[in-house]
């Protein structure tokens, strides 16, 4: 059973990582938070873009030798 204790220690915690969440880091350098965060925001875009790129291009250079690979489900 929870006591009371153990129900502020999660509630702490909860609040602990939701601040957490909201910390940016390096310094502000006179920004807004606002744009701190759209800034961070617009790092991780260029993270995911930058992955979903590589990917592609695997996929592209596997497909280029899908013909040559010849299967026993393929109709030729």
């Amino acid at each position: 059973m929870i006591g009371d204790a153990d129900t502020r220690a999660f509630t702490t915690l909860d609040r602990l990582h939701h601040s957490a969440d909201t910390i940016l880091p390096g310094p502000d350098g006179g920004q807004s938070w606002t744009e701190r965060r759209l800034r961070h925001e617009c790092e991780q875009l260029k993270l995911a873009l930058a992955e979903a790129t590589v990917q592609l291009r695997i996929w592209q250079k596997g497909s280029e030798f899908v013909d040559a690979v010849h299967s026993p489900t393929s109709r030729s």
